[in-house]
């Protein structure tokens, strides 16, 4: 049986700067696929490889941390 492992990374939208968290871990088929950000509607990532990305959350930034006290 294989394991697969999961680890979490952070990218942000280049257009409006709204960051993102997501689970990256080992692809068994190469698919092309892409995650929009939920603000602006840009490319935040596309990819086709070896690793796959899901479970896209928006990241707890400091900001948004700020904005709520």
């Amino acid at each position: 049986m294989t394991e697969t492992i999961a680890k979490k990374v952070i990218y942000a939208c280049t257009k409006c700067g709204e960051a993102y968290v997501a689970l990256q871990s080992r692809a068994f088929v190469k698919q092309a696929k892409s995650f929009r950000c939920r603000l602006c509607d840009d490319v935040v990532l596309r990819w086709i490889g070896d690793y796959d990305f899901s479970d896209w959350e928006r990241a707890l930034t400091r900001q948004h941390m700020n904005a709520h006290t």
